[in-house]
């Protein structure tokens, strides 16, 4: 079973922020005294979040929190399959119906310094099932109702160096390019015969690695806008 990780950056900042210096402080976000790591761990403790359809959910089941951190132990539960689940012996042990959840535990550690405007997000990926999506949704929601003046950011932290050392390794298994495709765009002829109307289309390409100098090195060594669709030589992939 693949155990991974995702780290993201995590700030506060008024919503009409002007400059960089605006970012609050992790160790008083509301000129009250109030932690960020406070803020989270409250809105963390018994946390439940699931996809519109219902049939992705996750459960905050234990946390610990301390003035800079906040730790998370979270299920990631999934339905909507019918499965019949063997033993090693391929003997039947359990038969899972369509209204069954599955799941899987996952972790996510907060580490807020409240000396610092910058903090860090690390969140467990168990098997492919990652928290993050509805685990950021849930505490947004409740961070906005609790505090509606501030704007809580949380973004993929990614190193440009470690990106290229891991694909001249041979170890990138994918490469996902992503363009938005908004309606005033000359590109967006490429998409109107999906995306109609006014609309935000979004064009997505994957590229992935053969051999050591594969095209994954490739791409990450000129970097995504080095790379281009067709009638469109701006390249803005991102």
């Amino acid at each position: 079973m693949a155990h991974r990780a995702a780290i993201y950056t995590v700030r506060v900042r008024p919503k009409r922020k002007k400059a960089d210096d605006e970012y609050r402080l992790l160790g008083d976000i509301d000129d009250e005294g109030t932690s960020l790591a406070q803020a989270i761990g409250k809105i963390g403790d018994g946390l439940t979040e699931e996809t519109d359809e219902g049939s992705t959910r996750i459960r905050c089941f234990d946390i610990t929190k301390t003035r800079a951190e906040v730790f998370m132990m979270l299920t990631h539960g999934e339905s909507g399959t019918v499965a019949d689940i063997f033993d090693k012996e391929y003997q039947p042990t359990y038969h899972q119906n369509l209204e069954d959840t599955y799941e899987v535990k996952c972790g996510a550690l907060f580490q807020l310094p409240p000396a610092q405007r910058l903090g860090w997000l690390g969140v467990h990926i168990n098997a492919g099932r990652g928290v993050k999506g509805l685990l950021v949704r849930g505490i947004d929601e409740a961070f906005r109702l609790e505090y509606q003046d501030l704007v809580l950011e949380i973004n993929p932290c990614v190193s440009a160096s470690a990106l290229k050392n891991a694909a001249q390794a041979n170890r990138i298994e994918k490469v996902k390019l992503v363009k938005l495709v908004r309606p005033n765009d000359p590109a967006r002829a490429i998409s109107d015969k999906w995306v109609r109307g006014n609309t935000i289309g979004r064009l997505e390409l994957d590229i992935t690695g053969l051999g050591r100098a594969g095209p994954c090195a490739a791409v990450l060594s000129s970097g995504p806008k080095g790379c281009s669709i067709p009638g469109n030589g701006r390249g803005n992939w991102f």
